[in-house]
């Protein structure tokens, strides 16, 4: 039972030791994995972080995007109302231009062919206008109303030159205008509605990133928060666990006491069984006969005491491992509880810990003298103290080995106070175990004194026994001697073989009990043995069944190291490919900066070619302007000529004005009307024509300082686009080499993991590996078990036929001895009868001379007596038949108790033997005390001390029941011991029960958090997913942004190309300008010299001859020039 208690309590400190591993591997485990967590966490965070930055920079780019939307849309509303108000002037200018164009038609085709084309077209000109004059100033002559009506037509043409003149250079300019409007505004609705449309895609695309985000971070927030939850749900279950495991602890420590209390129980059964043994010896010491066998029982007693004590050393080094073990779990705990606190104080509390330690020196030196001490004690009782002092030894080694300790642990960890506190529990326990190994040795001395004291009583009492026994002898000597030596020969032979006629029901009853107890203990063990082979068979299948799952999850972690191996060619290959992409990316960015340097180049070159541009048109504009200066001068030479001319024509006009008639003077006076008229219209054109000029330059300088602020604005926009490039280009760096660090860490936590998991499949394999040996030892050990149980049988079948011989010749010696009570009553009866004839006789012959009546009372006693007599015989048969028939039951009893006997044969064979030897002898002593017995009955009758033999055998007999009561008792308090002890394993047996519930729970909850591990690694792949698509969706806006880069510089192209252009068209304009102003001067010069007098046109004539004569095909093709400009003018305001 001892034993099976051991390996129960083994298996249950390596199940415990197994449950402790996997709790301190589940707490790494759970630091890990909140590590991970919240790394994710923080990653996931980070993530967040950069995509609402980017998802903010994005709706600040929108809003930009949609407020240039809303200018330009402003701009083009703007530029549509425009629009229609120049067609409004188009349509103007364009009706007048069909007028100008019908009259200019009109006075070309209506103008008279010249007679001398020798001479001057300017000649001839003058002579068709003068005319032309003459005729006017006829008509006019005539009649007036017609003068005023060709008045009302020159003013009118003069009008509407000058309208015409004004509306061409506003319709010109309006036109450029509303080309280089409407063509911008086309370019930037056009780009608008590009940018538009792909504003809104990436709006979509962002709204549903967006919602995907957030998605994906509900999904983030409501895993985080489960998993919260599962780690706050974990660490209750933890905590729990270590409630449930200090719970566990606290019954073990009772039942360790309850163990100690069963221990002092067992000590105090040892010794009764001495007080038993010694009483024995005593006996065996008077009882010669039966000395071999209270031999036999001695040394089985000794081999038990032994086996015993033996089994209650290795119970107390149990309990001792497993105080060591529960105390070191318990110092685990409190280390583990206290590691978290302790950190700061450490280096204040060393000072105080090695004066603690030398005053815990001092008193371990003072403990080893008071071990020493106990040591010198304990040498009386060589195997406790030898075991006591190895267990001291031990501590003093380990107090050795834990200075050593707690000194590495100063200069390492610096975690002496937990080590201290351990030492001190290890102390006091040890102060404690001495103090109780002291008081159990007390005891055992008081018991041993106790003991002494019962076996002197013990003496005292067989000695008195032994006085009784020889007074008696003496008694019956004297009494033999008085009467016969030959009845007090038979007298002490019958005393002698009652005494052991009852020695040997004594023998016969210890015995059986002793066979009793056998039985008892072997369907004890065989109940423990059918109890250990569920338990192993139970074992062997939650083995098997362990054996299963751990193959299962080899073959998952197989399974899982082959997707790792996947997902680790997946990475290389990955990394490959990053490493591919990085160089492209690389040569990509360097490709771009050559680009940029390119394009910077380029523009500069551009710059360069705008500027020297700028300088040509400045340049030309310049000459422009010098000529035009010279232009001025010209004319205002030519009007003060023409003023001259005016104050010598008035000097002249004033000197005829007594000489000349009427119509003269009316002439006279309208010539000098229209001179006015013309010289004012040539001031106020001039005037115009210098605000114009004025206005020109004033707009040529404010497009200089545009174009200059313009290209200082390209330039600083340049270098912003270089700077921000080059910081595109650090952050593209930063990026790589992030990328580059994040993959080599991905790599070591990937080797990691894997080096974890390879670990993880060594200790299964190894597990398993211990497992299958300890399976197969313990179905070695089931096979040796069964074959044992085989042997049982096969001697419990030779001991049913022992017993069923023993219980014949029980039978038949019973049988014998009712014959033999018979046969003894019988010769009793006869033996009265013929006493009572003697006695008869006697008196006949010694009364025959009294009286009848006392002749006749004398029978009537003797007859009397001899009814007494044979009733206290027959009351003698009675109880001689009442123990046997007792005996008889017990036997029955005992062969019912003996079919279920399985253990312990090998003894109980031997004791057998010689149980049937000692039977034998009996048998034979009986037959031989049968003999004697029929021979001395006959002497019997004539004895007096019959009746006190019968009463001696009588007492004996009523002491003997007493003894069988008192051992009955004995025999039910050991019955509810092992009912106790059968409880108590119950108990166990429940507890390892309830202790693999929780090993299959554990296991499920590892199964759990390896699925969330799963779960886990599934989700992270999903974030790296998420960080993918990020990644891309940055990509492609860059890309995006470089073609919104490409793009502004097309714009700026076109803007370039536009501003080319429009200074092309200025110089159209300006020699269209230049060539109207012309065609109007000469127009003019031809009109004043047709109205001057023949003189003054001489001198005018002189005047103009400085400049050249003009032939009339060149002034043909004056005229036709602008005609054809005007023309031109007119289709292209058409086709606009």
């Amino acid at each position: 039972m001892l034993a099976e208690h051991k390996q129960e309590v083994q298996e249950f400190i390596s199940q415990m030791e197994s449950l402790k591993q996997m709790m301190v591997q589940k707490e790494a485990t759970l630091i890990a994995h909140g590590e991970q967590l919240t790394q994710d966490l923080e990653v996931s965070h980070a993530n967040e972080q950069h995509a609402k930055d980017t998802i903010q920079k994005l709706e600040a780019e929108v809003s930009q995007l949609r407020l240039s939307l809303c200018s330009t849309e402003s701009r083009a509303e703007a530029l549509a109302s425009e629009c229609q108000r120049v067609c409004s002037v188009h349509w103007e200018a364009q009706a007048q231009l069909i007028k100008l164009h019908s009259v200019l038609h009109y006075m070309l085709c209506d103008s008279p062919e010249p007679k001398l084309r020798g001479q001057g077209d300017k000649n001839i000109l003058s002579t068709s206008f003068l005319n032309r004059e003459q005729d006017n100033m006829k008509e006019l002559a005539f009649s007036q109303p017609k003068d005023c009506s060709t008045e009302l037509t020159a003013e009118r043409v003069a009008e509407a030159l000058q309208e015409l003149r004004q509306d061409l250079w506003r319709a010109h300019i309006q036109l450029d205008e509303a080309r280089k409007n409407s063509e911008k505004l086309k370019q930037e609705l056009s780009e608008k509605e590009t940018e538009r449309i792909r504003i809104n895609a990436k709006a979509e695309e962002l709204e549903k990133w967006l919602s995907q985000c957030q998605e994906e971070k509900c999904v983030a927030e409501g895993r985080r928060s489960s998993l919260e939850s599962a780690l706050k749900l974990e660490v209750i279950a933890f905590k729990e666990e270590n409630v449930i495991l200090r719970e566990k602890v606290t019954s073990l420590e009772t039942k360790l006491e309850k163990t100690e209390k069963q221990r002092k129980g067992l000590v105090n059964e040892r010794g009764t069984l001495q007080m038993t043994k010694e009483k024995l010896t005593q006996e065996l010491q008077l009882l010669q006969e039966s000395v071999k066998a209270s031999e036999h029982r001695a040394s089985a007693m000794e081999k038990m005491n032994k086996s015993l004590e033996q089994e209650l050393q290795t119970a107390l080094s149990t309990l001792r491992n497993k105080h060591e073990e529960i105390e070191a779990h318990q110092k685990r705990f409190v280390a583990l509880q206290k590691e978290v606190e302790v950190g700061k104080a450490l280096q204040e509390i060393v000072d105080q810990l090695n004066l603690t330690l030398e005053k815990r020196n001092e008193e371990i030196k003072d403990q080893l003298q008071q071990i020493r001490d106990l040591e010198n004690h304990k040498e009386k009782q060589k195997a406790a103290l030898e075991h006591l002092s190895k267990n001291l030894e031990n501590r003093s080694k380990e107090t050795d080995s834990q200075k050593m300790q707690i000194e590495e642990m100063t200069m390492q960890d610096k975690m002496q106070k937990a080590d201290l506190k351990k030492l001190n529990l290890d102390l006091e326990e040890t102060v404690q175990t001495l103090k109780s190994q002291q008081e159990k040795l007390q005891k055992l001395q008081e018991l041993s004194e106790g003991q002494k004291t019962i076996i002197e009583s013990l003496s005292l009492n067989l000695e008195e026994k032994i006085k009784e026994a020889n007074i008696k002898e003496e008694k019956i000597q004297i009494i033999e001697n008085n009467e016969s030596a030959q009845i007090g020969t038979l007298l002490k032979d019958l005393d002698d073989l009652k005494i052991k006629m009852n020695e040997k029901g004594w023998e016969l009853a210890s015995q059986k009990k002793l066979l009793q107890e056998w039985e008892e203990q072997g369907e004890k063990r065989e109940k423990a043995l059918c109890t250990s082979l569920e338990h192993m068979k139970a074992i062997i299948k939650d083995k098997e069944r362990e054996i299963d799952s751990q193959r299962e999850q080899i073959s998952i972690f197989q399974q899982l190291e082959a997707q790792k191996e996947d997902h680790l060619s997946g990475l290389s290959e990955k990394q490959k490919q990053m490493t591919l992409t990085l160089t492209q990316r690389e040569q990509e960015l360097k490709a771009q900066e050559n680009k940029m340097k390119e394009e910077m180049e380029i523009e500069r070159m551009d710059f360069h070619e705008h500027r020297a541009k700028t300088q040509a048109t400045l340049e030309e504009k310049n000459r422009e302007l010098e000529f035009q200066r010279k232009h001025e001068e010209e004319l205002k030479n030519q009007i003060r000529v023409l003023l001259e001319d005016i104050q010598y024509s008035s000097g002249v006009l004033k000197e005829r004005d007594g000489n000349a008639d009427f119509p003269d003077e009316q002439i006279n006076q309208l010539k000098k009307q229209k001179l006015q008229e013309t010289t004012f219209d040539m001031l106020g054109q001039l005037k115009i024509f210098f605000k114009r000029w004025q206005q020109e330059t004033e707009s040529l300088k404010e497009q200089h300082e545009k174009n200059t602020e313009e290209n200082v604005r390209l330039i600083k926009g340049l270098q912003a686009e270089l700077q921000q490039a080059k910081q595109a280009l650090k952050n593209g760096e930063l990026q790589i080499k992030y990328l580059k660090e994040k993959n080599l860490q991905q790599v070591q936590q990937q080797e990691a993991q894997t080096k974890f998991i390879l670990d993880k499949l060594h200790l299964t394999r190894s597990s398993l590996h211990d497992k299958e040996k300890e399976t197969k030892s313990l179905q070695m050990r089931i096979k040796e078990l069964s074959k044992k149980k085989e042997e049982v049988q096969l001697a419990v079948l030779s001991l049913q036929q022992d017993l069923d011989r023993i219980n014949q010749l029980n039978a038949e010696r019973e049988e014998e001895l009712l014959k033999q009570a018979e046969q003894i009553s019988k010769y009793q009866s006869k033996v009265e009868a013929t006493q009572r004839k003697q006695k008869s006789k006697k008196d006949l012959l010694q009364y025959q001379h009294k009286n009848e009546q006392e002749h006749e009372k004398h029978p009537r006693e003797q007859e009397i007596l001899l009814d007494q007599k044979n009733k206290e015989i027959n009351d003698q048969g009675q109880g001689n038949k009442k123990p046997m028939k007792d005996e008889s039951e017990e036997q029955q009893e005992h062969l019912h108790l003996i079919q279920k006997k399985d253990a312990e044969i090998k003894l109980q064979k031997g004791k057998i033997e010689q149980l049937e030897e000692s039977l034998k002898d009996k048998g034979r002593e009986l037959l031989t005390y049968s003999d004697q017995i029929k021979q001395i009955i006959s002497a019997l009758r004539l004895h007096d001390n019959k009746d006190y033999n019968f009463h001696s055998c009588i007492e004996k007999i009523f002491m003997w029941k007493e003894e069988e009561l008192a051992k009955s008792k004995v025999i039910k308090e050991k019955d509810q011991c092992l009912q106790w002890q059968k409880e108590k394993i119950e108990h166990l047996e429940n507890e390892k029960m309830i202790s693999r519930q929780e090993l299959k729970h554990m296991i499920a909850v590892l199964k759990q958090t390896e699925s969330g591990e799963i779960e886990w690694k599934q989700k992270a792949q999903k974030l790296d997913l998420t960080l993918a698509r990020s990644e891309e969706a940055m990509r492609i806006l860059k890309e995006e942004m470089a073609v919104t880069q490409s793009i502004v510089s097309d714009r700026d192209m076109d803007r370039f190309h536009l501003q080319e252009q429009l200074d092309t068209a200025f110089k159209t304009l300006k020699e269209a300008r230049f060539i109207i102003e012309t065609v109007v001067g000469v127009s003019d010069l031809l009109c004043s010299e047709n109205d001057i007098p023949g003189i003054q046109h001489n001198k005018a004539g002189k005047a103009l001859k400085k400049e050249g004569q003009l032939t009339w095909a060149a002034e043909k093709r004056l005229l036709y020039r602008p005609l054809q400009l005007l023309q031109q003018a007119v289709a292209r305001l058409e086709n606009d």
